[in-house]
């Protein structure tokens, strides 16, 4: 299975395109939201602001709480990442799992059943972490409910995409193939979080002093690569799985 998802990542390098494409609206609505709280128009500054975003957000969470610009602004921000997200996440699933490089969903069926998905999940695992502040037991409390959350949830959009399911038809595939393969599951994704985090600690000590202007270009890059490889894995033990 890894072999061959390796195989996949060298053979169509410009699957990196698709995860690029999400950061860079991910970075634009969140410049949206950071610009109505009234952030300082500074690159340095805003890309702080953008790397501990969940920091960020909480440290306004009275702004964003009470009706208002910022509040609106973060609906419509929210609203536009998930439907960009389900319209640039479908056609990526399919060229990971195909020969082709397709640019849209496969149908409108698709895209909706995937926008909705998203509008459930994005909430659950973006903005509700946001109201603990970082440090407290109840923090660490909802990192592990959010974590148990991201696996028993792993590969629901795939089966919307890769199977044409339901929302709920696909949730329920996917707990049959958590059942099946929970053990390669949970340690795929304890591997790759735990690069993520060590790679993620490494930057937050550049990013809490002075960095050159390109710095937080090249964490822009290595948040897509990660998307790509977690992605391009988790898909292919994903097919491994519905297959046995």
């Amino acid at each position: 299975m890894l072999r061959n998802a390796w195989a996949r990542l060298v053979h169509k390098q410009f699957l990196f395109v698709y995860p690029l494409v999400i950061g860079v609206v991910d970075a634009a609505a969140f410049f949206a939201v950071y610009t109505a709280l009234g952030g300082q128009l500074s690159w340095a500054e805003f890309a702080r602001a953008d790397f501990a975003a969940g920091a960020y957000l909480h440290a306004h969470l009275d702004q964003l709480a009470r009706p208002g610009l910022p509040l609106l602004v973060a609906i419509a921000a929210g609203v536009c990442v998930c439907f960009v997200s389900a319209a640039v996440r479908a056609p990526f699933y399919h060229a990971i799992a195909g020969p082709s490089y397709p640019t849209s969903p496969r149908s409108w069926r698709e895209l909706s059943r995937l926008f909705v998905f998203y509008l459930i999940l994005y909430p659950v695992v973006r903005i509700v972490p946001d109201f603990f502040e970082a440090g407290a037991s109840i923090a660490a409390v909802a990192g592990v409910a959010l974590l148990v959350v991201s696996v028993l949830l792993i590969y629901v959009d795939y089966a919307i995409v890769l199977e044409d399911l339901p929302v709920v038809t696909a949730v329920s595939r996917n707990l049959r193939l958590l059942r099946r393969g929970w053990a390669p599951t949970i340690f795929a994704f304890l591997a790759f979080a735990l690069s993520y985090n060590l790679v993620w600690g490494f930057y937050q000590s550049h990013f809490e002093g002075s960095f050159r202007l390109l710095f937080p270009i090249s964490w822009f890059l290595v948040n897509a690569l990660f998307a790509l490889v977690g992605d391009v894995v988790f898909i292919f033990l994903y097919d491994h799985l519905r297959r046995s």
